[in-house]
């Protein structure tokens, strides 16, 4: 329990989420700039100026590009260790330090003020790249944290209901993490089916009526072998289905898919390398479009 109190919320290191960020970073930091430059005859970045724009246009591919790759170094070591609340405060202080060293580096380049300033310069620029990276920043943290707390409590609801249907140890899955333990005990009857998600498993249940979600940090692969011998059958690198819940089997010459009983699940690949034992796996009554 220590160990996943440290632990960032699963949203912030999310691929798409890591994106975001970015972009909005970079549209926040240009609002800001617009805010701030004509308060301060130090600046030499401007979107109005001509020369100044180009410069201003430069640094920003060198700003961004600092932020991808911290982003893309951040998104491989996860996949590897633990990125605690610690370690992830430190990473963004280290992205404050290069882009600031950069914008020192660069002012010094164009400007070719006196010697000796350069840590004048680091200072201020510390101050204003702060400002622009904390907000953003912030929003996202409070967004991954709300989105994470709403999943364990759906999931504690569905823990609640489950136990009021009566259901017994053999109806029952348990789906575990990296760590080995167990992090979610559901139902087969309610488990629609579960997706890779770099590496987290994202589970797909149903909840009075609506399909929830919740994230487990494991690989597919494990998650599969624990669910060995039951209605759960991978049909897609990246999909585990449950086949009792399976509506439609679309066969197609380029593409296959099933459509699950649930109207709000989008229909789900079937590659042709699981295509065989999906087929293997329906029963007979059920109904197969071709």
């Amino acid at each position: 329990m220590e160990k996943e109190n440290r632990e960032v919320p699963k949203y912030l290191l999310e691929k798409k989420n890591m994106t975001l960020s970015v972009v909005f970073i970079t549209l926040f930091s240009i609002l800001f700039l617009l805010i701030y430059s004509p308060f301060s005859s130090t600046t030499w970045f401007n979107l109005l100026r001509t020369k100044s724009l180009i410069h201003t246009v430069l640094f920003y591919i060198i700003a961004i590009s600092i932020l991808t790759m911290s982003k893309i170094l951040m998104y491989n070591l996860q996949k590897r260790i633990v990125i605690t609340k610690k370690l992830y405060v430190i990473w963004l202080f280290l992205e404050l330090i290069a882009i600031s060293i950069s914008y020192a580096s660069y002012t010094m380049a164009i400007v070719r003020p006196e010697k000796g300033v350069f840590i004048v310069i680091m200072g201020k620029a510390l101050y204003c790249i702060a400002t622009m990276l904390a907000i953003p920043y912030v929003i996202f943290a409070f967004y991954s944290v709300i989105r994470s707390q709403k999943e364990e409590l759906q999931m504690l609801r569905h823990r609640r209901a489950q136990r009021g249907a009566g259901y017994n140890e053999k109806q029952l899955v348990n789906l575990c993490d990296n760590n080995k333990v167990t992090k979610m005990t559901i139902s087969l009857d309610s488990l629609y089916y579960l997706e890779s998600k770099e590496n987290y498993v994202k589970i797909h249940y149903e909840n009075r009526g609506e399909i929830q979600h919740y994230m487990i940090r494991c690989k597919t692969k494990d998650i599969e072998e624990s669910l060995a011998g039951t209605t759960m059958i991978r049909c897609h690198r990246s999909f585990i289905i449950n086949v009792t819940k399976i509506k439609l089997l679309k066969d197609y010459k380029v593409n296959n898919y099933v459509i699950l009983k649930h109207p709000d699940i989008k229909p789900i690949p079937v590659s042709k390398t699981y295509y065989a034992e999906i087929i293997k796996a329906i029963s007979t009554d059920e109904k197969i479009e071709s």
